[in-house]
């Protein structure tokens, strides 16, 4: 039986070279799942992988052809639906997002559809990311909202109702909580450091 084609909007997480031609390529869809593809010719391709399209950080559009076999499909082509451009000219913007994706990558999982709250979370804070004037507030809320979405919020936090309210966008109400966001930024990261290793 021949494999399915489907279409899909995703963001790209990672790539890795598979062979002089060839990518492996993992992406999170609108669903949350987290999905793999194999590239063929992708290194070279200058009509179905156009500009760069599957660098890391991406909003694409891909049609695919699916797997009944294994968790690794057949990716047929791709192509922009956002850039997040600059996130490319600044390198602090460009590293805070490759930890975004790091992250979501590691707590994703392959082919799940039940977490549609990831893709909305790494979407809206890449889109932040390009013009936030304090990365460490984003990160923080960011990291804030992966935990909470995960069920594994510190006990600390879970009485700061004020947070649960601060929405991506927003992130920069917490210029006015400066000190508490430090401290607080550390037991977010040691929580979610724990919880990775633990996955």
């Amino acid at each position: 039986m021949p494999m399915l084609v489907h279409k899909d909007k995703v963001i790209v997480l990672k790539q890795n070279r598979f062979s002089e031609t060839d990518l492996i390529v993992r992406v999170l869809n609108q669903k949350g799942a987290l999905l793999s593809f194999i590239a063929k010719g992708a290194v070279k391709s200058r009509k179905r992988f156009t500009g760069g399209v599957l660098e890391p950080g991406h909003f694409i559009g891909v049609e695919y052809k699916h797997s009944r076999r294994s968790s690794l499909h057949f990716l047929c082509q791709a192509w922009f639906l956002k850039r997040f451009e600059n996130l490319r000219r600044d390198y602090d913007r460009l590293q805070l997002a490759l930890h975004f994706l790091s992250l979501i990558e590691k707590i994703s999982q392959e082919g799940v559809e039940d977490s549609p709250e990831l893709f909305h979370l790494l979407g809206n804070s890449l889109k932040a990311l390009e013009t936030s004037n304090h990365l460490p507030a984003l990160q923080f809320i960011f990291e804030f909202r992966l935990l909470l979405s995960q069920g594994v919020l510190p006990p600390e936090l879970q009485t700061q109702e004020f947070l649960f309210f601060i929405t991506i966008k927003e992130h920069e109400q917490l210029l006015r909580y400066i000190p508490f966001v430090k401290k607080w930024s550390t037991l977010v990261r040691t929580t979610l450091d724990h919880y990775v290793c633990g996955r």
